[in-house]
């Protein structure tokens, strides 16, 4: 028992050993905290910057408040200074306010910037433009007397009333309108905070209070769908132009619908990346050029040093058909996001890779038979049921959601293919019972979860035990045993030299890393991880989204359940009975965030297979399997408790519970 126990420690040490690979990488860090999280415009720039950060080699660290609260952005701001992040750029809400944290900063070697939104009398290091306040607020009433003439009356709806951008742009819009079209009417500004549904209720009364109202201007990001949503709700549509600051991601079915005639806008991924390259070149003490050619940028980006500015380029209109500017160039947030490659990897995926490498190293010398063609394959075999149940908590964990039941919904489904075949042995059938059964139970989830509006951890946790004793009743107390072998052999078979296995896994990896990537379900699923109440607001379908996602990974638990059933022939009472805690911790090592918002697939596969190696060489080294799930939970706590030291769990936390 002694022996055994020192094994289990060595184990737990190696574990622990990889979470810390995992986690430690000597690399400069740049975050970027926006004014708001879960909105399509900073994910947009929180895109870029993951990109700069791969590129340019360094950690990006993106954080920011879950509504436009001053107070709150400046907690996270000084967390970051405080963990000693090296250059932390902030889109500023409330430009008073911030000079003492700029201050604590300079006190601490640490360079802290603007982007987006400056505070210029702050003492910051740099300001990241996006554009000039005057392109923007000049372009966006010019084009708005083409639609409605100079004698019309104009309403302005914004977001917060202390954000410094914001108010520029409105400023000089007042100042175009008195000196190029003076019988042009701006109403005075109102402010919604961070909602759309606020913005919705003023603009609603702005067209009741101004009959004669021709257009509406969205200044804030987070304000354009409410005003949007306002002149579709009042029949205002061919009568009143909606138009704003706001991405045409964002503004696509309104444009289509004609509540919004156009935006004006820059990139705001290529913003991203440029917020992460200056960063950089203040940790590095790089001076900034008069015109600086960046690599992962489009134009060159001019330095006002006079005013301590990058400027990344003129503003450009978008209409529901075409985009001009004096740039010529198309909005291509959305086209990087979508190009990023299906096998790319940051940082910690890379470690986790080493890590995985280190393993195999460490088990080769602990057993000479461990470094086996055939002890390779039993590996890889053994990680295909966890591959594809972990590419549906993947989607459920960056929801924000979770299932402790997917092991067993895995039996269940395991239990209809055995009796299909037990049946008649047909293993065209079985191959349909399975993943069948898998998304009915997917279905059965997410009515308890999304519909019956019941926290995940709980509503699964309470089908688990109704789905165990459904196993145990179906079973009858007794294996299913003794199955026909035709299932095992249809799966065995290769499609053009390839491995069936092999091939259903690239498949369901390249068709979730698609949803993710390239349709709207990826963005608002994202979305809805880093603030189900935002996305709301901000249109997304958020029980629509949900409810997929459950089924999506009931369904991808069936198909695990058919290659189950075709490898060991027999269905047992404790079938899944720790996929559930196994998947959690590969996707978490993966690094997918169990507070949602954030999911990485390829770092999933990794995890997977990083957690079965350590499993199979436990064994190999005389480890009882009893004693795995130790290594298992080590694993979970490591990886979480490095993620706790370095703030990023906390600072979600105080996000999650506030949201």
């Amino acid at each position: 028992m002694l022996s055994q126990l020192k094994k289990v420690l060595a184990a737990s040490a190696l574990s622990l050993i990889v979470a810390t690979a995992a986690h430690t990488a000597d690399k400069h860090k740049v975050a970027f905290v926006p004014q708001l999280i879960g909105i399509p415009y900073f994910n947009a720039m929180e895109a870029g910057g993951n990109r700069a950060a791969k590129d340019l080699g360094v950690d990006f660290i993106y954080s920011g408040p879950v509504d436009t609260n001053p107070v709150d952005q400046l907690q996270i701001v000084q967390n970051l200074i405080d963990q000693g992040v090296e250059a932390v750029s902030v889109s500023v809400l409330d430009a008073s306010s911030i000079a003492p944290v700029v201050e604590s900063a300079k006190a601490k070697g640490i360079k802290l910037f603007t982007s987006d939104s400056d505070a210029p009398d702050s003492g910051r290091a740099v300001y990241v433009a996006q554009a000039t306040d005057e392109g923007l607020g000049t372009t966006i009433i010019d084009e708005l007397v083409k639609r409605v003439g100079e004698d019309a009356t104009i309403g302005i709806v914004s977001g917060e009333a202390t954000a410094s951008n914001l108010n520029a742009w409105i400023g000089f819009m007042q100042k175009q309108a008195t000196a190029k079209y003076p019988k042009l009417k701006l109403l005075a500004p109102q402010f919604a905070g961070g909602t759309a549904e606020r913005a919705a209720q003023i603009s609603g009364d702005l067209m009741a209070a101004n009959p004669d109202i021709k257009a509406i201007i969205a200044v804030a990001s987070s304000t354009c769908p409410g005003v949007a949503q306002a002149i579709e709700t009042a029949g205002k549509i061919g009568s009143v132009i909606g138009a704003g600051y706001c991405s045409p991601n964002t503004a696509r079915s309104y444009l289509k619908s004609g509540a919004f005639g156009f935006t004006v806008l820059w990139d705001p991924e290529q913003l991203g990346y440029l917020t992460v390259w200056a960063g950089k070149q203040l940790i590095d003490g790089k001076t900034f050029e008069a015109e600086n050619k960046i690599a992962g940028l489009d134009k060159p980006v001019t330095y006002d040093a006079a005013k301590g500015i990058l400027l990344l380029g003129p503003p450009a209109v978008f209409t529901n058909t075409m985009s001009t500017s004096s740039t010529s160039e198309p909005d291509m947030s959305a086209v990087r996001q979508s190009a990023n490659g299906v096998f790319s990897m940051n940082g910690r995926e890379w470690s986790l890779l080493v890590a995985c490498l280190l393993a195999i190293v460490i088990f080769s010398v602990a057993s000479p038979h461990y470094a086996t063609s055939g002890n390779a394959a039993t590996v890889l075999r053994n990680s295909v049921e966890l591959l594809l149940i972990g590419l549906g908590m993947t989607l459920l964990l960056a929801m924000g959601g979770i299932d402790v039941s997917i092991g067993i919904v895995m039996g269940l489904a395991a239990i209809a293919i055995g009796r299909v075949l037990g049946a008649d042995g047909n293993p065209a059938l079985a191959i349909i019972a399975g993943p069948l059964v898998g998304a009915l139970l997917g279905c059965v989830t997410a009515t308890v979860v999304v519909l019956g509006r019941v926290p995940a951890i709980v509503g699964t946790l309470g089908l688990l035990g109704v789905y165990r004793t459904a196993v145990f009743v179906l079973l009858g107390g007794q294996w299913l045993s003794g199955l026909p072998s035709s299932l095992t052999n249809l799966l065995a078979t290769t499609v053009l030299g390839v491995p069936v296995p092999a091939l259903v896994i690239a498949i369901a990896y390249l068709i979730v890393w698609l949803a993710l990537r390239r349709t709207p379900y990826g963005l608002h699923l994202l979305a809805i991880g880093n603030s189900e109440e935002k996305a709301r607001l901000s249109g997304i379908p958020v029980i629509k989204t949900r409810f997929m996602t459950f089924l999506i990974s009931g369904l991808l638990t069936g198909i695990a359940a058919t290659f189950y059933v075709a490898t060991y022939r027999n269905v047992e009472m404790t079938i899944g009975s720790t996929l559930a805690l196994d998947a959690i911790a590969a996707v978490i090592l993966g690094g997918t965030s169990i507070l949602g918002g954030k999911c990485s697939l390829i770092g999933t596969v990794l995890g997977v297979l990083l957690l079965r190696i350590l499993q199979n060489g436990l064994l190999l080294i005389g480890v009882p399997s009893l004693w795995q799930p130790v290594v298992t939970g080590v694993l979970i706590i490591g990886v979480l408790g490095f993620d706790s030291v370095s703030n990023r769990l906390p600072l979600g936390l105080i996000q999650r519970a506030r949201a």
